[in-house]
Order: C-alpha cells, then sequence, then structure tokens
C-alpha cells in the first residue's frame, strides 16, 4: 500500500511512496508532477500519441517556444484539467493484497482527442514500482477504434464516478470513468 509503513523508502530521506503533488500539463505535452511541500519535479511524462506533435514543435524551434506564428495555428499538448481520485482494485485473485489505487484521469483538450489514465498511488521517483503506471489510454489497441468513433476535442473534465453495493459493508464500490 502507499502508506505502508514496512515499505517506506529510505532514501534519499525516509518517505512513503505516496507523495503530495501538483500535477499540471504543458504546451510541448509534458505531464509534470511536482513534490507540494519542496516544488521539486518527481517525474515527467509524455504520452506516446503526442510525440509527432513534440517532434513538430522541436522543428519550429525555442525561439518561439515551437510555436508557428500566428495563434490560430497554436499547437497545444496537454490542454486539459486532471482529475484525482481513489478507486479499490479487486483485480489481484488473492483478497489480501486488493487495495485503494490514487487514478490520474484527463483528456488532451485542444491538444487531441484521447484520454489518459494513470495510477499515481506511488509517485515517489524512487519507487520500486516506478513513479506512475499509464493505466490505459484511449490510443490501446483495443480501444483506439471504439472511441475514435465518439471522441472529439477532449475539453470536458473527466470524472470518476462510483457505484455503492446495496451491501456496503461488504462490498467496495465500483469505479466507472466518466467524460464529456
Amino acid at each position: 500500500a502507499a502508506w505502508d509503513e514496512d515499505a517506506r523508502i529510505l532514501l534519499p530521506s525516509p518517505h512513503y511512496e505516496a507523495q503530495e503533488a501538483v500535477v499540471v500539463g504543458d504546451d510541448l505535452g509534458v505531464l509534470h508532477a511536482f513534490q507540494l511541500d519542496s516544488g521539486n519535479e518527481l517525474w515527467g511524462f509524455i504520452p506516446r500519441f503526442l510525440l509527432q506533435s513534440l517532434a513538430e514543435k522541436a522543428a519550429i524551434g525555442p525561439e518561439s517556444y515551437g510555436q508557428p506564428d500566428t495563434i490560430e495555428d497554436h499547437l497545444y499538448g496537454l490542454s486539459s484539467t486532471i482529475n484525482r481520485g481513489w478507486v479499490f482494485d479487486d483485480t489481484d485473485p488473492d483478497p489480501g493484497q486488493h487495495h485503494w489505487r490514487q487514478l490520474a484521469i484527463f483528456g488532451m483538450g485542444a491538444g487531441g482527442t484521447e484520454h489518459v489514465v494513470l495510477d499515481l498511488s506511488h509517485m515517489s521517483p524512487v519507487s520500486p514500482q516506478g513513479p506512475f503506471e499509464v493505466v490505459w489510454t484511449t490510443e490501446d489497441a483495443g480501444l483506439k477504434a471504439e472511441y475514435d468513433l465518439y471522441n472529439g476535442e477532449t475539453w470536458a473534465r473527466p470524472a470518476l464516478a462510483y457505484h455503492i453495493p446495496s451491501e456496503v459493508s461488504t462490498q467496495a464500490p465500483d469505479a466507472f470513468f466518466v467524460m464529456g
């Protein structure tokens, strides 16, 4: 678990795998996580489907931050709000290994038609699991054709919604990804 006393990371200083962080995207398409207390960058991530856009901005050059001269031709990166929430993961067949995950879901806004879901439960850059995990994107091979039928620019803030079972004491809520 993200706050398990037995799984604390000792170096460079003792800390839990979970980190309080500010997570923001930029016009190059990089998603950044900055530690809340220090402001230090924990990690950066560029979704694979934004690499072509990043190459186009690099070809324009750094003097204009990779942007064309006219605002109408602006090239967007991650131009949407990230939503974070906790979901119960009951996919492990061993009931003792079920746990809560902190997920971040976001779209690209004017930057594209894709959505991404990341597991941020262990954002420490020295976590043995890595600082994050890509859970899925609408560009995954098994999802792309279906989402391409319906997704336009992903301006609406995606959300996590929950179905609470009638037997609340014995079951965890089911989480759903909702997009506008």
